[in-house]
């Protein structure tokens, strides 16, 4: 490769990256918010922070404009391949080859067209894997080692909120074929979902937050197994599992007679559903 080359090769074209960037939509949910931060912190030395992809193909690019600008004539702009055979050693391609950070800076870059700044990337990892990765491109030659903390941080931040997300889809995509109320609550037991059959049995309107749907267990902390409980809200028992989710909880509400019904060989409850059978299946799992 050619150290006077400039970014190129294998970059994505226009129809391509749209794809690219409807398929990595969760990913780039969860990091809008924090690189948008970052960019902001960083607007006064132009910095620019960068979201590839699991093959390091860049997919947001957030900072000042002036700086987006210098970036791009450059060859740093959204569908560019930042893999170590397309740009050589970068911050980027070592953390895709090693999956874990790097730093590279000045005479550590091998094409001669950015050597005069330096960047910082961290992996965004979901079960062991790197899904993407976090990109901090300085201008000058000496990054603040700072940026290579902030960079880890924000990676795992996203890391964080990409799994809330990806479980948040799953369990909605799930609880709408449920014939059994499914409600997820905060950690100020307000509700953050509640799947039609909740919203029906329950009478919880969505445009509600706080919601008293049961009875003197909302503020309850702890999991609950199999519990007949009260909702005096509509009059009426109900077989209720609840486990610990994130910071809050997710409820399984069969009423009693109807739960009675769906037992078989059994003097106790036990709940039609269990959470193995909605989260846990491994064809359930997350890819």
């Amino acid at each position: 490769m050619d150290p006077d080359r400039r970014p190129g090769g294998r970059n994505l074209s226009e129809p391509a990256l749209a794809r690219r960037i409807a398929d990595c939509h969760c990913l780039i949910r969860a990091a809008m918010p924090y690189m948008d931060l970052m960019a902001e912190t960083f607007k006064i030395c132009g910095s620019i922070v960068a979201l590839a992809d699991e093959k390091a193909q860049v997919i947001r690019l957030t900072g000042p404009r002036a700086a987006l600008d210098a970036a791009q004539k450059k060859g740093l702009c959204l569908g560019v391949s930042l893999r170590e055979e397309d740009v050589g050693t970068t911050a980027a391609a070592l953390c895709l080859r090693h999956r874990v950070p790097f730093y590279v800076s000045y005479d550590e870059y091998y094409l001669n067209i950015f050597r005069g700044g330096s960047c910082f990337a961290a992996p965004v990892q979901e079960n062991g894997k790197a899904i993407g990765f976090v990109i901090i491109v300085h201008p000058q030659r000496n990054g603040h080692p700072h940026t290579f903390t902030l960079a880890q941080t924000v990676a795992q931040l996203v890391s964080r909120e990409y799994r809330e997300l990806t479980d948040g889809d799953l369990i909605r995509s799930l609880g709408d074929a449920l014939f059994s109320a499914l409600v997820v609550t905060g950690s100020r037991a307000e509700v953050k979902y509640a799947n039609p059959s909740a919203r029906r049995l329950l009478r919880i309107d969505e445009t509600e937050e706080h919601v008293p749907f049961l009875d003197g267990v909302l503020h309850r902390t702890g999991e609950i197994a199999n519990e007949i409980i009260r909702s005096s809200r509509v009059g009426r028992n109900f077989l209720v599992t609840r486990k610990i989710r994130h910071a809050g909880y997710l409820y399984l509400i069969e009423p009693v007679a109807e739960a009675r019904e769906k037992i078989v060989s059994s003097a106790k409850f036990s709940a039609p559903y269990t959470f193995d059978d909605i989260i846990g299946l491994p064809g359930l799992k997350k890819k």
